[in-house]
């Protein structure tokens, strides 16, 4: 993966990205050039009445990275 703001390499395990670069690699072999741009990383749950969610890097990860 590509981080979305850095562009650096990052593990985002998540089924969405991944979703979407496999349906961009179909599309390539079809002949529609697309070009994955990179993954914020968001994801959101919901338990009952609380929905909880997040995006991009958490703290620990910008301080380690000096952003």
């Amino acid at each position: 993966e590509k981080d979305f703001v850095t562009g650096e390499q990052t593990l985002v395990p998540l089924a969405g990205p991944a979703n979407r670069q496999g349906r961009m690699a179909a599309d390539n072999m079809l002949g529609r050039q697309e070009t994955y741009q990179g993954t914020q990383g968001t994801a959101i749950c919901k338990i009952f009445d609380l929905a909880v969610a997040s995006t991009g890097k958490n703290e620990k990860q910008l301080k380690r990275e000096n952003i």
